[in-house]
């Protein structure tokens, strides 16, 4: 059974006792489903590495017909190059979100591998900057465009900071690949983005820290134990 998917025609389907499809004459694979409640979705059957495959665009009304088959044709696109939509789809929904790969980084690698005051300052920069720009976005979603804007306009006035978290965000996108919790193709979006200038850090020893190093540098020198002199050997 086919038919040209329109919205006038979507619109006017009644629910036959139980779920059938119809499918499109124009665009092979696309047509409209509708299950014995009345629910009605737009779906595509495809064939990829010789197994029969149906993907659902989405449900009617919240996308129009004509959107469904723009959809499709780009999935059609997508499968004449070899890829698998279900497939695709399967593996972003199991893609971690940056918030909840943060809890793995800090168990997995920070905790165990870091000194405390660095994994401190982790959790620092996760929570005062990372989090908040990138935390509900999956891991694979982030680019190298939206870490250069925020490293260059959210903390452009902080370049020590900045590298910091740039150095950060580097060391997480790569355990994420390495962990295989990203696909193969996966790019690290943080490599290659410039980092600020740092000048040498400097400044005079104070008073009281001078006189707790010289107390420190005999109290070293005491522990030696005294050695007899060459002449005497």
């Amino acid at each position: 059974m086919g038919s040209t998917i329109t919205d006038k025609m979507v619109k006017g389907l009644k629910p036959a006792g139980a779920t059938h499809i119809i499918y499109d004459t124009q665009v092979r694979g696309f047509g409209v489903r509708i299950t014995s409640a009345g629910a009605v979705s737009f779906v595509l059957n495809y064939r990829v590495h010789g197994r029969e495959r149906r993907f659902t665009i989405g449900r009617y009304p919240e996308i129009s017909a004509l959107v469904a088959r723009q959809e499709a044709l780009q999935l059609r696109a997508g499968i004449r190059e070899g890829r698998d939509p279900l497939a695709e789809r399967a593996r972003a929904r199991s893609v971690p979100t940056l918030d909840e790969f943060s809890e793995e980084y800090l168990r997995r690698h920070a905790e165990p591998e870091k000194r405390p005051i660095s994994v401190r300052d982790d959790r620092r920069m996760l929570k005062a900057y990372i989090l908040p720009r990138f935390g509900k976005l999956a891991v694979d979603a982030i680019t190298r465009s939206d870490i250069e804007a925020s490293v260059r306009h959210d903390l452009a006035s902080t370049p020590v900071q900045a590298n910091r978290v740039l150095a950060l965000l580097h060391t997480m996108f790569h355990l994420c690949a390495r962990w295989e919790y990203v696909g193969k193709d996966f790019s690290n979006p943080a490599h290659g983005i410039k980092r600020y200038h740092e000048e040498p850090r400097r400044r005079w020893v104070q008073e009281g820290e001078l006189a707790e190093v010289l107390r420190l540098r005999t109290k070293s020198a005491q522990s030696w134990p005294l050695l007899p002199s060459p002449e005497l050997a």
